[in-house]
Order: structure tokens, then sequence, then C-alpha cells
């Protein structure tokens, strides 16, 4: 705490008070505003002072007394500087750039000789290391103005007019545009070899939300080709490869451009060319020093051929500024980026810059500095006046900029009041004709309420047990974004017409906060409830197979509970989840369908089973009258009452997290995470002890891809009173429809091989991302990705059991498809197709 109070005040006395401004606009050689230009001040005392120009090309820069000699550097232009001295008073300096001219080397031109590029790019790859591990550590100052507009787009997405949101407007042709996303971030970054990063964010902003804050980031920001790889997951599917990494030469040509002199420096331009379409690789160019082989600056683009999502090109530029005659860091850095989301005729565009100054190269750490927490957001971040952001804002805003935030600062007051609030929710709330589909939620926004009834898509339903049934989902919710908590009262009431059953269960669920996510439920009815209690089958595949394919695989039974749960994360990465159960259990048949055309489908020779999971396969007496009570149904299990108790256990070594006001955001380490499950009966009948142990991991493989695993071991320590509901139950699927989660399976019969002896089941999948397809031209171009898996269970009974599968992902954008080839001893050899919806 000491330490963060001690950079608060450092970073809030970075400027003295005996200063001024210097500012101005900067054009190019067609008199034009240049933005995101790099401005840099040093003097003999102090360095490290920077700023870029704004979208229009303005600049401005505080500065303290003294000489400074201001340095205006731009990718492909000559780097101009100018003397000046500082004493209390503003200067204007308007700056004009001249386009570098590029000389080109004097060579002895041989036969078959290489593009000298190739020889410049071997000596940067040579010292890209010596540049990775140059600095041992430093802090810096970052700020960061990120905007994301909408442009010329359809007015609705999914019912919901897009001119709600503040700032955007629609024009005569129906079609919408405005700022959707403006904010500025102020903080400290820090480093220590050899990648230890910690951020501490002072000051925060958002357009049009006072009391939000931004998640800009100097961690997620800046990108260093000096590494091998650069990753963003939000929009890559790989990682893309520097155009200087130690495989470069694999997958990029390169173009010899020219060089040009910066004072006593020779520079090298360098045209960076992609050798093929559809892997992850930049084009553009980078600056190269002569004889120190350093990056001067970079002036990249990604493009879709690139396999990025929802982008259709970054344009990424980077200037690095001498700290040190022998040290350059990077002064700006700029992404602009075009933006589309074709499943809802939505595109966009925006920009984020950031300027990077007061470079320390020599801070203090203590030992406990660099800890799990990399990133740390004051109280007060998002309470900066207007007269703060003036004072410590590198870089002026833009009339666009300024626009939004007057525009939507001034209603901010407006839309939080509760008139305001009350008249969209008027709107809103209005019952539609959809609703009868997909539900209905009634809101009272300024009370953070929220009363939802539930899709009667899914309500509406139809087993053997109770034929036609009606689920009825009625929930009340508040949520308190500032606090980070939570609350929702749940029911659900249901009664089958042919069994003539009512059955309701109710719950409580409470969030406390969002540090460490400590949460409460209570709940209890009479319901009911599959005999795996992973419930393999929704109720709506079970409408379609039942109605149309005469396929009864729901097997249920009726329990009356009362449960509590508790959880939280006791430590950091150990999240511990404890419960307590008491219910009673009773078996449930299928109910007598005198007339079976009158509730379902004919298929002849078809029949259905019965509900007892353990003997489900019966013959009917005859074809006009079917009994579905088969005697296999009367022998079940007797009925029971059972108390339970269970721990859950979920260990990540390694995580890290950023704090936030109330707010942990966790980030998953690199390394395995530990499951452990403990569950255990409470007297006779049942009694029993299980434990299982699993181990799950996300394994990216750089070009290759992503693999996922997760490997688990079962046993039942003691075995006494097993009731089937409490049998180890495995994940799977008999139906086209498969299960999103990896530890599924593709077509294990549902309860053949449940068993109370030991037990393994290991799942393995491989995502290639577009590696191997993105080289064929039409998957490339439909951005179709291979995916392919094993599965494994053994058992005494099963012995071995596997599956094979192989498919495509990110078929239009949604769907997954996959074939499945299944072994085992009692199966034989098997062919399927899975089909999923892969949001």
């Amino acid at each position: 705490m000491k330490t963060y109070l001690f950079l608060l005040f450092a970073c809030l006395l970075t400027f003295s008070a005996q200063a001024a401004k210097i500012f101005g606009m900067v054009k190019d050689e067609n008199r034009k505003p240049m933005p995101f230009l790099t401005i840099f001040a040093e003097n003999a005392e102090k360095k490290g002072f920077g700023t870029t120009t704004n979208v229009e090309g303005n600049y401005f820069l505080e500065l303290p007394n003294g000489i400074y000699t201001l340095s205006f550097r731009f990718v492909g232009y000559k780097t101009l500087q100018k003397q000046i001295e500082i004493k209390d008073s503003n200067i204007s300096l308007d700056i004009d750039m001249e386009i570098e001219v590029m000389e080109l080397k004097e060579v002895e031109i041989k036969s078959n000789q290489q593009d000298i590029a190739y020889e410049i790019i071997k000596n940067a790859q040579k010292k890209r290391l010596f540049y990775l591990n140059q600095i041992e550590k430093f802090a810096c100052q970052v700020y960061i103005k990120g905007i994301n507009r909408i442009k010329n787009s359809q007015a609705k997405i999914m019912g919901r007019d897009l001119t709600d949101i503040a700032g955007i407007k629609k024009d005569s042709s129906g079609k919408v545009s405005g700022v959707v996303y403006l904010s500025e971030t102020v903080s400290k970054l820090f480093y220590m070899l050899p990648d230890r990063k910690k951020e501490f964010v002072i000051s925060s902003k958002v357009s049009g939300k006072s009391n939000a804050l931004s998640w800009n980031s100097a961690l997620d920001f800046s990108i260093n080709f000096y590494e091998n790889n650069y990753f963003d997951k939000q929009f890559m599917s790989r990682p893309m490869i520097s155009p200087i990494s130690e495989t470069a030469l694999f997958h990029y040509n390169y173009q010899f451009m020219g060089t040009f002199k910066e004072k006593d420096i020779e520079i090298n331009k360098i045209k960076v060319i992609p050798k093929r379409k559809g892997s992850p690789l930049y084009s553009g160019f980078l600056y190269i020093q002569e004889n120190s082989w350093r990056i001067q600056s970079v002036d990249l683009v990604i493009t879709k051929d690139a396999g990025v999502e929802f982008l259709d090109s970054l344009k990424i530029k980077q200037v690095f500024v001498p700290i040190t005659p022998e040290i350059w860091l990077i002064g700006t850095q700029s992404s602009e980026f075009d933006w589309v989301a074709p499943i809802f005729d939505v595109k966009g565009s925006g920009n984020f810059v950031g300027a990077y100054s007061d470079y320390n190269l020599k801070p203090k750490f203590d030992t406990k500095f660099f800890d799990r927490e990399i990133s740390k957001i004051t109280d007060d971040a998002n309470k900066k006046d207007s007269l703060y952001w003036e004072k410590n804002r590198p870089i002026p805003l833009s009339k666009e900029e300024i626009n939004d935030y007057r525009e939507k600062d001034s209603i901010f007051v407006i839309r939080e009041s509760k008139e305001f609030k009350d008249s969209l929710d008027q709107k809103n709330n209005k019952f539609k004709l959809s609703n009868l589909l997909f539900g209905y939620t009634y809101r009272n926004s300024y009370k953070n309420l929220n009363f939802n009834i539930g899709s009667p898509i899914n309500n509406l339903q139809l087993n053997t047990v109770e034929g036609y049934n009606l689920n009825i989902n009625l929930s009340v919710s508040s949520r308190d974004r500032e606090k980070n908590t939570y609350t929702l009262f749940e029911n659900d009431l249901r009664y089958g017409f042919l069994s003539e059953r009512f059955y309701y269960k109710a719950k409580f669920f409470h969030v406390f906060n969002g540090i460490n996510r400590r949460y409460l439920e209570v709940s209890g009815g009479n319901f009911i409830a599959q005999f795996n209690g992973q419930n393999p089958i929704s109720f709506l595949q079970n409408n379609f197979y039942t109605y149309f394919l005469e396929e009864n695989y729901l097997k249920i039974y009726e329990k009356a509970f009362a449960k509590i749960e508790v959880g939280q994360q006791i430590l950091n990465g150990w999240t511990v989840n404890a419960s307590l159960e008491w219910s009673r259990r009773s078996n449930l048949k299928n109910a007598l369908l005198p007339n079976k055309r009158s509730y379902f489908l004919e298929h002849s020779n078809k029949y259905f089973t019965s509900n007892n999971p353990q003997k489900p396969f019966s013959v009917p007496e005859n074809k006009d009258y079917e009994p579905l009570n088969y005697e296999s149904d009367q022998i079940n299990f007797e009925a029971q009452n059972a108390l339970i108790a269970e721990i859950r256990m979920r260990i990540d070594f390694a995580q890290k997290y950023e704090s936030r006001p109330n707010l942990r955001v966790l980030i998953p380490s690199r390394y395995p995470k530990l499951l452990l499950i403990y569950r255990k009966a409470l007297g006779e009948t049942p009694n029993f002890d299980f434990l299982k142990v699993g181990i799950t991991d996300d394994l990216p493989l750089g070009q290759i891809g992503l693999t996922n695993y997760q490997a688990t071991f079962g046993t039942f320590l003691n075995k006494k009173n097993v009731p089937f509901m409490d049998f180890a139950h495995f994940n799977t699927t008999k139906t086209i429809f498969s299960n999103q989660m990896l530890n599924s399976f593709f077509n294990l019969p549902y309860y053949q091989f449940s068993t109370t002896d030991d037990f393994f089941e290991g799942h393995l999948e491989h995502h290639f991302k577009g590696f191997l397809t993105n080289r064929i031209p039409f998957l490339r171009k439909l951005a179709w990705h291979l995916v392919a898996g094993t599965h494994w269970l053994y058992t005494p009974v099963s012995k071995e059991y596997g599956e094979f599968t192989v498919g495509f992902e990110n078929m239009f954008k949604i769907f997954r498809l996959d074939y499945a080839f299944t072994k085992g001893q009692f199966q034989g050899e098997n062919h399927v197709v899975r089909f999923r919806l892969n949001f």
C-alpha cells in the first residue's frame, strides 16, 4: 500500500508548477494535417517528455522551465528538430514536415544475388534477443486514448434501436453513424526482466459515463516486435509472426526501398511482404538503423487475409525515441482499424493512440512489487475533473471527440435520472408478439431490477413420463454494477398434463462482492431431475427427438429437496464451493398412452424405452395399445431420503489478476488447473464417499493452434449403498446436437457405463485456428477452421471406449460440425455426425 501511495503521489507531481505549454499543428508537404505524429522533448536534466498529434494534426506539451530539443518524427518523413526555451509562458509552434528522400545503396550486383533487404533483416534477427533483453527494468507514464464508431449501418440489431445509444444518429437513408466509445487513461507502467509487468492506473475517463472506468490497458496495448509473436485472442485466431522473428524468412519476402539519414544515423526502409495468404502475417514497412540494426519505426498492416476476426484491417504504427544514445524505447503507438459484424450488417472504425513518456531506467522495486496483481485502478481514478484532464492530457482532443464529450456528458445526468429511465423502460417494456416465443422481461432501470418470464419455446415440453408439460420460469434479479453485487430470486412451476402432476422449485442466489466472489445459494422444492446430474439432454432436444423420432433418451425421477451452497475464492487461484442437500427421491414411470397417435407421430416398428436407465429396453404387448409403464419401470428404486455434502475445489497455482474498484478480474495462468470433488452421503441410505480428481489446461501452440485437454480420475472410497443417481455418470449425447463442454463424448450410451468402480476419462481437442485450411482458397474465404480430438473412457465394464473426431468450426461464425468415429468393446465401430452452435 505504501508503494501505491508513493507512486500515486509521484504521478500527480509529474508536471512542475513552473511550466508552460508548447502547442501547434503539424502538416505534411501538401499542407494537410498529420495525425499520430510523434513529438519528443529532451533536455540535459530530464528526458522523456513525449506526445503525439491528434487526428487533426494538433499537439501540445506541458514542460517545466528549461531549454529543450523537440524532435518531430513520422514514418516516411524527415525528422525535424527544434530548440526551444520555456520561461513560464506558452509557445505556439506550427511545423511543416518533409517527405524523406530515399537513396539506394551502392552495391556490387552479382548473379542470383538476393535483395539487400534480406541481409538487413538477418542482421536485425541477430540483434533481436539483445534488444529484447537490453533493458533490465524501467518505469514510464502511458496515456492511451481510444475511440470506436459505427458508420453507415442498419438502425436495429435483434430488435434494439441503435439510436437509443447516446451519440448514434440516423441519416436520411435510414442508416446510423456515431461514436459508441471514447475513453482516456493515464497510467504508470513498470517492467523488469524477464517478463514482469505491472500497471498502475491513475485516471480514467469514459465519454457519457462519468462513473465508469475505461478498459484501456498499457499492458495489452504495447506490441513488441522483438518478440517472435504477438497474440490478441479477442481478434486473432493465431499469433501474428514478427517480421524479424527467428522464423521470419520462412514467412516473408522483403524489398529494400532505400535509405536516409537522421543526424548521423543511417536508416533503411524495408518493405514487408507476406509469402502466402491466410497466414498470420503483417504487410507494410520496417525502418531499421544501419550498424545497430535496431527498429527505428514500424508501419505495418494486418488484413483479413491474416485470419483476424471481425476486423477488415488494423494499421499499427510505432515510433521509437532515444532515451540514451544506446537505448531507444517506444515513444508513440497508434492502431487504426476498420471492423464489420456481417451477421448484423453493422460496420465501423476507430483508433487507439498511446504516448509513452517520463522514462526512468533505474526504478527501485521491492521484492514483493511484482506479485500476482498485474494491474490496479485507484478508487478515485474516474473522479478527476476537467481541469485535471486539461493539464494531464498529452494529446489534444479532436473536434469529434470534444463534441462527443460535450454531448454525452451533458445528457449523462438526464439519462441517469429516474424520469428518463422510467420513460425508456415504458418504451422497452411494451409486450410484443415476439415475446410469446422468446420470453418477456420487465425492467426497472432506475432500481436495477429485472422481472423475467422464460421463453415459451422451452416452456412447452414433451416426455414419456409427463406427456405434454408446461414449465414456467419466473425470476427477479438485481445487479449493482458499482459494488459488483448480484441478487436473483427464481421460481419454476411445472405441470404434466398426462401424469397430472404439479411440480415447483425456488432459488435464492446472491453474490456479495466482485473481489473474492463470495456467493450464497439456497434452493428447494419438489421437481423432476435427470439421473445424470450434468443434465446431458436438454428439454428442447428431448422435445424434438420424442415427437419426431420416438426416441425418449430423457430419464428422470422425482426429487423433493432443500439445498444450501456457498463458495468463494479463499486464496488467489483457490476457489472452493461447498453444499449440503437433503432430498426425497421417488421413482417415476412412463405414463399410459391409450392412443399414441394423439400425442406422438407414429413410426412403425419403433417403440419408446422405459424410464429405467438401467433396463430401458422392453417389448410392447401389442401395437394398438402400448402401455409404456413396463415391468422394468417398477423396479428402478425404492423411495429414499438422502443427505449429501459436497466440496469442490479449483486451483490455478499461478493465477494473476487485475484490481478494479470492487472488482477483481482473473487472468488464468499458463499452467494446468487442478479440479477436486469430494462427495459424501451422510447416513446409511445412501452411504458412500466419492472422490474425483481432474486436470485441465489450454495449451497455445503458436501457429499450429490451440489444444484443450481434460483428464479425470474417479473412485468410490466407500460404496456401501449407492443409488443409481449417485453413480459416476459421463457427459455425452446420442442426438445430432452435441454438448458444448470439452468433457463430453459424442456417442457414448447415456447410462450404459455409469459406474461405482474406478474410472478414467480423458478429452483432448486441437483447434487449428486456420492452420492448414487457410492454405485452401475456398476454405480460407469461408474462414472455416479445422478441429480434431479424441475422447477416452476406461471402466471395468467398458474397458476402453474411444472416440476420434474431426470437423469444422467457425462455420458462418457460429456453427461447428463434427464427424466422430467411435469404438468400444460392446458397441463395435460407429460413425456419427454432430452439430452445435459454437458461440
